[in-house]
C-alpha cells in the first residue's frame, strides 16, 4: 500500500485543482486539465493494478470483501422474510 500513496493521493489532488480551475476563469487552463485527466486516471489504474496487493480470497467464495459480516438495520423485518431473502412486491 505504501507504493500506492504517491499515485492515489497525486491523482486526488489533480482532480481537486481540476474541479477549481473554471475559478480562475481561464478556459485554456481546465481544457488542458480536462484533456491530461483520463491520462492520469488510466496511470493510476495501471499503478494500482501493477504493485496493489490481490485478495487471497476467490470472487466464486466471496465476491465483495465484507460479505458475510452482518450489518445491523434497524426495521430489519421490513426488508427480509424468515429466510433472510429480501422481500418481494406482490
Amino acid at each position: 500500500m505504501d507504493q500506492l500513496k504517491a499515485p492515489l493521493l497525486s491523482a486526488t489532488l489533480y482532480v481537486v485543482l481540476m474541479a477549481l480551475t473554471p475559478l480562475l476563469g481561464e478556459p485554456i487552463i481546465v481544457c488542458i486539465m480536462f484533456i491530461g485527466l483520463p491520462f492520469i486516471l488510466i496511470w493510476l489504474a495501471v499503478r494500482v493494478l501493477r504493485d496493489g496487493t490481490p485478495s487471497s480470497k476467490s470472487f466464486e467464495d466471496q465476491f465483495y470483501e465484507d460479505y458475510g459480516q452482518h450489518v445491523p438495520v434497524k426495521n430489519r423485518d421490513a426488508f427480509l422474510d424468515a429466510n433472510d431473502n429480501f422481500k418481494t412486491k406482490e
